[in-house]
């Protein structure tokens, strides 16, 4: 299962389905999925951490330190693939789904793997299903 950043930071920070996230990342988990991510992905759930802190004052300097030590301990669980790897394909993809070459790089991974697509960003999931990408139901 690929998990895109909207996703990840669901994981860390109390969001809007935070608790449909953590489920549905909980039973991939059970049943032996590899969840997969562009390598590019910890800079941007990093970003949108630091967006919470110094943007949007929603955590505390602590609150903002821990979460970013959870994310490093999530990293650890992921399969990041390379963006070079990815690179050519995105392209395509941003450019026939009119995307951007980020969030193309999480379309061209799951072309890639086969692998089903965990996102809670709507133009990524309306791209997703253009591109015949399998979806995992967020509700």
């Amino acid at each position: 299962m690929i998990l895109d950043s909207s996703t990840i930071v669901k994981l860390l920070v109390q969001e809007p389905f935070s608790d449909r996230a953590q489920k549905l990342v909980e039973d991939a988990l059970s049943r032996g999925e590899e969840l997969s991510v562009p390598d590019i992905a910890l800079a941007e759930v990093l970003n949108a951490l630091w967006k919470y802190h110094k943007l949007l004052n929603e955590l505390s300097t602590e609150e903002f330190h821990e979460a970013v030590r959870d994310a490093l301990r999530l990293w650890s669980v992921l399969k990041p693939y390379k963006t070079e790897e990815l690179a050519l394909e995105a392209c395509e993809i941003a450019l026939a789904e009119k995307l951007t070459i980020y969030d193309a790089l999480y379309l061209a991974l799951a072309r890639r793997l086969g692998a089903r697509l965990l996102s809670f960003d709507e133009r990524m999931l309306t791209a997703a299903r253009a591109l015949g990408i399998e979806i995992v139901p967020i509700r």
